[in-house]
């Protein structure tokens, strides 16, 4: 990663020693792209194996996106199904899930 004075961030390749699996969620991987010290408000690409869950319902602190690259994404609760080309948002502090992967994913998020 570098950092140019100006604040920006580029990111020529993907570093494999930073990917992240998340626990007890069937293997899901989450790369940081960025994050906010402050805040905790990142931008990330999560890499869900196919039955790769995030088994609980829960809300976020801060408004969600999603960008769907690869792969079948399912919102259990309220039943919302992202497919490649899909974008999710999510607003701060609504509950929602259970997810699971029905296919490999790669999410932006």
């Amino acid at each position: 990663m570098k950092t140019a004075r100006s604040r920006e961030v580029l990111i020529d390749r993907l570093d494999p020693k930073r990917w992240v699996e998340l626990p007890n969620t069937g293997g899901i991987r989450i790369y940081k792209l960025w994050e906010n010290p402050k805040t905790g408000a990142h931008f990330c690409l999560l890499d869900v194996p196919r039955g790769g869950t995030v088994p609980i319902r829960h809300r976020h602190a801060s408004n969600q996106f999603m960008y769907c690259l690869r792969g079948t994404y399912e919102y259990l609760n309220p039943g919302l199904v992202l497919k490649p080309g899909s974008f999710y948002v999510n607003p701060k502090g609504n509950y929602h899930g259970p997810t699971v992967a029905r296919t490999r994913c790669l999410l932006l998020e």
